[in-house]
């Protein structure tokens, strides 16, 4: 029974010396805590809001998580709690925020905290939306897209299809870019980000908007005529790069419209006929080009005017006086002619000059100071002036007469 008691004082007193000296461990440790700081960083960020995350190996009772008030230049806090991420929201897009974060414990009744954490972060931008396109030309076109709120500028990128990868190819200050210098009947395949600067004169860019393609249209033919009769032509204009064809327009005299008379593809000539002597016919020509399932068509070319010949006149000698150098011929008229040419030479089938220039009025003339020894040959010429261009007739068939 003895035994029992001493065995029993025995181990109260064990326990006594144990809690006692943890107690003393326990002070001796709380009066020596160091509190670990939180490793702290952003895990993601939109143009209204970031996403922050933090972690520590210790115990710990809670976290606060604080923002810089920018106009106080204090920490005001915003969190809370034992969760190690959050995420803060209905931030300003495109703004650089200063957040911090501490870690606190508690231990023997007293709270002990880490040092406070600090982490500079940024907003992104709107990423650009509503990109257009206007002002189209064979090598330029204008895009044009929504203003980004607090955006300093915009980059541009185009597609590359040799290195397969989206270029810079500038920048712009305002929500506008005209492009120039493209290639014609091409489809341009852009992309555009918004941009703000920083106080260290870096850029926080916003994500890349969807690929826009632009086009720009087939370049404009240009008209020539050849192989010109008193009733027919060759129309021709100039192969454009990547068109798929041509529309000729020809202007109507009287209602002075211009009206569609041939679609074609694969050529870049065509046979116009059934037209009066010295009538003038203007045309318009276009091409097209089919890009991404759609037709575009380059801008009208200028008005061409082709004119056909007069018919050649009929002449003769009207009045034949030997030996005194003068011949009078004379020659039927000429509708349409605004005039007629008259050429002399003293051989056959060469070395005729102009001798005489007359009016549409006249209709006979008397050459003068001719070889009363040689015969002397004329022939005449109806001609139609267009603008500076004179278009002439065959020669008439040659005549001949000793002055």
């Amino acid at each position: 029974m003895n035994h029992t008691k001493t065995t029993a004082k025995i181990f109260f007193t064990a326990v006594v010396f144990l809690l006692l000296s943890f107690s003393m461990t326990t002070f001796a440790s709380a009066e020596g805590i160091s509190v670990s700081s939180p490793s702290f960083h952003a895990v993601s960020a939109t143009s209204q809001s970031v996403r922050l995350s933090w972690k520590t190996n210790d115990e710990v009772y809670c976290f606060k998580v604080y923002q810089l008030n920018s106009k106080t230049g204090k920490y005001e806090e915003i969190y809370k709690g034992r969760n190690t991420e959050i995420t803060v929201s209905k931030l300003t897009p495109g703004t650089e925020y200063v957040f911090a974060v501490r870690a606190y414990i508690i231990a023997d009744g007293n709270t002990y905290k880490s040092k406070l954490v600090k982490l500079s972060c940024n907003t992104i931008l709107d990423t650009v939306t509503g990109i257009s396109q206007s002002e189209t030309t064979s090598s330029s076109h204008r895009l044009t897209w929504k203003s980004v709120k607090g955006a300093d500028g915009y980059m541009i990128y185009f597609y590359n299809t040799e290195s397969k990868k989206y270029v810079s190819i500038g920048q712009t200050t305002k929500n506008t870019c005209k492009l120039t210098k493209l290639s014609s009947a091409y489809a341009y395949t852009y992309k555009i980000r918004a941009f703000c600067l920083k106080k260290d004169s870096g850029k926080i860019y916003s994500k890349y908007s969807s690929a826009f393609s632009a086009v720009t249209l087939p370049a404009t033919p240009a008209l020539s005529a050849s192989s010109v009769t008193t009733n027919s032509f060759r129309l021709n204009w100039t192969h454009t790069d990547g068109s798929d064809g041509y529309r000729i327009y020809e202007r109507d005299p009287k209602t002075k419209k211009y009206s569609l008379i041939a679609a074609v593809r694969g050529i870049n000539s065509l046979s116009i006929s059934s037209k009066a002597p010295a009538q003038s016919c203007s045309y318009v020509i276009k091409s097209y080009a089919k890009i991404n399932g759609k037709v575009y068509y380059s801008e009208l070319s200028k008005p061409f005017t082709v004119t056909t010949k007069p018919t050649a006149p009929t002449a003769k000698i009207k009045a034949d006086l030997p030996g005194n150098g003068n011949i009078k011929v004379a020659w039927t008229r000429v509708d349409g002619a605004d005039g007629y040419l008259i050429y002399t030479s003293d051989r056959k089938n060469s070395g005729f000059v102009l001798k005489k220039k007359v009016s549409a009025k006249t209709l006979e003339y008397t050459l003068t100071g001719l070889s009363t020894s040689k015969t002397t040959y004329i022939k005449i010429k109806a001609f139609v002036s267009v603008g500076n261009q004179m278009i002439y007739s065959e020669n008439s068939k040659l005549i001949g007469a000793k002055a």
